[in-house]
């Protein structure tokens, strides 16, 4: 859509004028012609930022959450998604303009106060500290030696924390061993940090599937909590390692001096012409900035409470005379293009228990969606006779099942079913949080990786412990036919009856 026109009809909208088409299909319009011209590496019209982002900001949620998906669903993690310099570089043209409109906002006034203190008055300003940052200087070994706090960001995901963030804190907590490590991130990531010598946990929120301003002016809170870490240090006693976070606007918006950050560019494409994962990624990075040479796998460091109750349950299952538990996770972090279309989930549990003496934790997540979907499928299990149950991780300790053959429907923290995954002999979900729990826990796992819009995205985000791992491609979810999600339900349940053989031998 001409942006000439995508203004005239938002006028028409926005005044209450009789107009052609809803305000959903004009940003949607309006989205798919920057995404074609962005895609096509022509010259790109920012002037669609500055309407999508009028939109977003409009009073009427029903007007603003449609251009908040479009600018952020489609534009933002497009752009991302595409793992290339190219797509980073306009990305970030398209982030420092969404801020540039904030900061005129009466939402961004401490932020635009804060910018102009710190000297970024400027789209052009931000955009040339972020080039500064991107370049990856050894760190000193005079400096490693000098440093006493570390603060590492969360990616503000769980899978995204596992992928990546576990990485850089454990390979930092080695290199740094006289420094303490600060973790900033949402409530929930410390689940998979617990327990770590001189790591401190601090909460930072942010609404990940928020409002317009919800996702853009949360910056001066993390600024705040950073400054007071730096109290009774010197400013180079002091490192900040940002993973390309949302918290820091994917790196765009500054906590410290550039040479006291160090800044990973996980969107970008290797010079080498390799296509690795995120974790063999994070590691190379690591390597550069730290002068070293080994590879850290993601690693999991779970309460140790989750693990005592879900190592007490399922010994308790295994008591019944079932001989192999699976844990089943259909979360999709709100990506529907993620999901295998119905009747796929409801007949994956049935194929799996066709082995006798089989257990399954299916898990829902904490969302009420997952919760209701859960629900769904436990009925409909029982509706081919086959024996459910329910618990949550308070009584997950305590727990007895009646039967050594069935589904046993669970709702719990990260912690908790981080905690049966490790637990469990198998593992099956979609290209989720889960995923990256299980490959750490090194459990057998079996992935349908549905949706990936490029090969790279399917490089980048396939499990870091890929040894004991099974990924399935398959094409968007919406497009497959009966036919397709009835083979891809066979290939699943052999592909987990191998692990279950393999266990056997």
């Amino acid at each position: 859509m001409d942006i000439q026109a995508a203004k005239k009809e938002w006028s028409r909208i926005s005044t209450c004028e009789q107009h052609a088409i809803s305000s959903e299909t004009l940003v949607g319009d309006m989205a798919s012609s920057f995404m074609e011209q962005a895609s096509g590496n022509g010259k790109i019209i920012l002037e669609y930022m500055d309407l999508l982002c009028e939109i977003a900001a409009s009073d009427e949620a029903r007007l603003a959450r449609p251009a908040v998906s479009a600018l952020y669903g489609t534009i933002i993690e497009g752009l991302s998604d595409n793992f290339s310099d190219f797509g980073v570089n306009t990305c970030n043209l398209v982030l420092a303009r969404i801020l540039s409109f904030v900061r005129a906002m009466p939402q961004g006034k401490e932020m635009n106060h804060l910018l102009d203190t710190l000297g970024f008055y400027s789209t052009d300003e931000i955009l040339r500290r972020y080039e500064r940052l991107r370049r990856i200087s050894p760190i000193p070994e005079s400096v490693k030696k000098g440093v006493r706090k570390v603060i590492i960001l969360s990616r503000a995901t769980i899978g995204a924390d596992v992928a990546i963030t576990s990485i850089i804190v454990h390979r930092v907590h080695n290199s740094f061993p006289d420094a303490e490590l600060i973790l900033i991130g949402l409530k929930g990531t410390e689940e998979i940090f617990d327990n770590i010598p001189r790591v401190r946990f601090v909460e930072l929120h942010y609404e990940r599937h928020g409002t317009f301003f919800d996702r853009t002016t949360g910056w001066p809170r993390l600024h705040k909590i950073v400054q007071e870490e730096h109290k009774g240090v010197e400013p180079d006693e002091i490192l900040i390692f940002d993973p390309d976070t949302r918290f820091s606007q994917l790196g765009l918006l500054p906590l410290a001096k550039v040479k006291n950050t160090c800044y990973f560019g996980s969107r970008v494409t290797p010079p080498d012409g390799t296509n690795p994962s995120l974790s063999q990624l994070t590691n190379q990075w690591l390597d550069r900035l730290l002068g070293e040479n080994y590879f850290t796998p993601p690693i999991l460091s779970l309460p140790a409470i989750h693990l005592k109750s879900a190592r007490t349950a399922l010994q308790r299952a295994r008591g019944t005379g079932c001989d192999f538990i699976i844990a089943i996770n259909l979360g999709i972090g709100k990506n529907i293009k993620k999901k295998i279309p119905d009747p796929f989930e409801e007949e994956l549990l049935p194929a799996l228990l066709k082995e006798k003496k089989t257990l399954i934790f299916l898990d829902s997540g904490y969302s009420s969606e997952g919760f209701k979907n859960m629900q769904a499928l436990l009925k409909a299990t029982r509706a081919r006779s086959i024996p459910t149950d329910f618990v949550d991780e308070n009584g997950l300790s305590n727990l007895k099942i009646g039967f050594s053959h069935g589904v046993v429907g669970f709702r719990g923290s990260i912690g908790a079913i981080g905690a049966i995954i490790s637990e469990s002999d198998g593992f099956f979900g979609y290209d989720s949080m889960c995923q990256h729990l299980a490959a750490a826990a090194k459990t057998p796992s079996v992935i349908l990786f549905a949706g990936a819009p490029n090969p790279r995205f399917f490089a980048r985000w396939r499990p870091g412990n890929s040894d004991s791992v099974t990924i399935i491609p398959a094409k968007n979810g919406g497009s497959l036919s009966r036919k397709e999600i009835s083979g891809l339900t066979e290939e699943v349940a052999l592909e987990m009856k191998k692990f279950r053989n393999l266990l056997r031998e």
